[in-house]
């Protein structure tokens, strides 16, 4: 009925824009009037050959009468959506898998349906741009502190809320999308930058994964190693090093080195500041300074 439905509509449409009447186009097609207007109001499905003479009297092409079907396309199953909004919470739990889902579900839906390769490509692009932000904002935040060892302060507690808002902000967003996805299927991630452009297949995908691979590299690279507290918890050296910075800050400190050993073996050591406060010279692991140990007992 549909697809009686859609010719009717197509030879309605083709039919006055020619500006024809029915007895015309019966008059050009041997094609009785009565016929004609049956199919107009989609009563009848016409013969192929049928199709064919109503056609060559409207000089065009059959496939513009006929709605033909992608057989590779296949209906929009909610499912899929679903997968490609709620998989990248993974990431949460498993770093990397929040882009490592999606891409994987995109690469092997992109072709089923249009609906998939936007969604798909949507979803990746904010995943990748959420994870770039995040990367810069900790770049930002280490280097302010590092080129102002002093007087930093208001710069540092703008990275740091950016950096705390990133992760909620991100909640938000795949939330609203998932139910936004299932009750009309569109999406919109805001603050998206456009690895995936729209249709572009050409290269695509290896350049996705060059740069999630630059982007693991570069998180692996920084990434910091974990300092045992005297209480037995853990710290980052990342952690430390905004802590140090932070007290320094407070108690007026000029220079300060910091070493931390584990057993006899250093796990963190790291110079803040200057040695010569006035000339501004940075203090280095060779400079002469007074030194203080503290360890388990």
């Amino acid at each position: 009925m549909e697809a009686n439905n859609s010719i009717a509509r197509n030879l309605v449409y083709q039919r006055k824009l020619k500006g024809l009447t029915q007895k015309d186009l019966s008059d050009k097609t041997n094609v009785t009037v009565r016929t004609i207007q049956r199919i107009e109001k989609g009563e009848t499905e016409p013969h192929l050959q049928t199709v064919k003479l109503i056609a060559a009297a409207l000089e065009i092409e059959v496939d513009e009468l006929i709605p033909l079907e992608d057989p590779k396309k296949e209906s929009v199953q909610q499912k899929w959506l679903l997968m490609f909004h709620a998989t990248p919470f993974i990431g949460f739990v498993l770093p990397f898998f929040n882009i490592f889902i999606p891409l994987f579900l995109w690469i092997h839906k992109r072709e089923d349906n249009p609906v998939y390769y936007e969604h798909g490509r949507k979803v990746i692009n904010f995943q990748l741009s959420i994870m770039l932000y995040f990367i810069l904002i900790i770049g930002a935040f280490f280097f302010i502190g590092h080129l102002f060892p002093f007087g930093s302060g208001n710069w540092s507690s703008i990275a740091l809320l950016l950096f705390i808002s990133i992760i909620p902000f991100s909640i938000v967003v795949m939330l609203f999308n998932i139910f936004r996805a299932l009750k009309n299927l569109t999406c919109f991630y805001p603050l998206s930058i456009p690895f995936i452009t729209k249709r572009k297949r050409l290269k695509t995908t290896k350049t996705v994964l060059t740069i999630l691979i630059f982007l693991i590299g570069i998180n692996y690279t920084g990434q910091s190693q974990n300092i045992e507290r005297l209480d037995g918890s853990m710290i980052s050296s990342d952690s430390l090093t905004i802590e140090i910075n932070r007290l320094m800050d407070n108690a007026d400190i000029p220079g300060l080195a910091f070493t931390v050993f584990n057993e006899n073996k250093p796990v963190f050591s790291k110079s803040f500041g200057y040695r010569f406060n006035n000339e501004k010279l940075a203090l280095t692991d060779s400079s002469n300074i007074y030194g203080a140990s503290l360890s388990k007992a």
